[in-house]
């Protein structure tokens, strides 16, 4: 196979078939034949998604969850947007890939969203990416300007955020919340 990264060698509509189907099932399921041995090498060897932040309840973005593809190889990430509607890129290709590199085209690709959007996160994956220091700043920055008086007090909500790891059990926090 060739030196190229696993952006190069598939476009992203194709690589979101792989990470929901499979990308063995992909191949003998659409293309009707085995996936090449040496792309699925390199994509069981080299790359790998993981979940950074999720709004799972309480708003119109329910099931909104930002997650980040990784080719550890060829040192490049992307950040992808999961709704109701799919999977879509955010932003441009990340390298050098870095919790820090990872976090900034983040905050770039959310500086102009209305701050609302995180209003209802309700679970942090990766607490690497989003250290606590790094999303409270963005978050205060953000959110605070929008914070709505039914939730509970942001500096509660946000260390409850880090603490509780489920976000049901995020989701009955913040309901039995009494001010």
């Amino acid at each position: 196979m060739s030196e190229k990264s696993i952006f190069e060698l598939a476009d992203f509509e194709e690589i979101f078939e792989w990470l929901s189907y499979g990308i063995e099932e992909y191949h003998e399921d659409i293309h009707e034949k085995k996936c090449d041995p040496d792309l699925l090498k390199y994509w069981n060897d080299n790359v790998h998604c993981r979940g950074i932040v999720g709004c799972n309840s309480g708003c119109h973005l329910t099931g909104l969850i930002i997650e980040i593809l990784v080719d550890e190889k060829s040192n490049q990430a992307q950040l992808i947007w999961i709704d109701g509607n799919g999977k879509s890129p955010m932003g441009e290709i990340i390298s050098p890939v870095s919790d820090k590199t990872i976090f900034d085209e983040f905050e770039k690709e959310f500086e102009e969203w209305p701050g609302e959007i995180f209003i209802h996160t309700d679970e942090v994956n990766d607490h690497d990416v989003l250290n606590k220091t790094r999303f409270k700043k963005f978050l205060e920055k953000q959110v605070v300007p929008w914070w709505p008086d039914y939730m509970p007090p942001f500096e509660i909500w946000f260390e409850k955020l880090y603490e509780i790891n489920s976000w049901h059990k995020f989701k009955e926090w913040k309901e039995s919340y009494k001010k």
